[in-house]
């Protein structure tokens, strides 16, 4: 991760909380692009491709788990840099830069627990009518 504050043994200054900001903004937006919607349906698509016709089978909930990982690592080095913008500049033009980073990562994480929690509680008949009908919350758009 380019903004990995845990490497820093010092408490860090603002400039260093911003450059890693920056780093972890690139992170994410590497990983999961500008839409949190298209992210989650390449990884819904994805998770369903591994299904077997038998509508038996859950597919391979890895997929999701993984996505989940990789997102909840950059905003586990989100946060601290988030608190620590905060002790230096409060409720600051900066804080809500970290904000809408920290936000943004919730959002992707939520859309991927609720694809997760279908699957493991609900099974692969749950998700397709969730699916069918839009309800999934990635499909309505719903922002964290």
């Amino acid at each position: 991760m380019n903004g990995n504050m845990n490497s820093i043994t010092h408490r860090p200054n603002l400039a260093e909380c911003l450059f890693a900001l920056k780093g972890i903004k690139d992170d994410m937006l590497s990983l999961i692009g500008s839409d949190p919607c298209t992210y989650v349906e390449g990884i819904f698509q994805e998770y369903v491709k591994s299904m077997a016709d038998d509508d038996e089978t859950n597919g391979d909930i890895s997929i999701i788990d993984k996505s989940m990982a990789k997102v909840e690592k950059i905003l586990n080095h989100a946060i601290p840099v988030q608190d620590e913008i905060l002790n230096f500049c409060g409720l600051s033009t900066e804080w809500h830069a970290a904000d809408s980073v920290t936000r943004f990562l919730r959002t992707v994480m939520a859309y991927l627990e609720d694809i997760q929690c279908l699957v493991l509680l609900g099974g692969v008949s749950e998700l397709a009518n969730a699916h069918r009908l839009g309800e999934l919350m990635y499909q309505k758009g719903v922002r964290i």
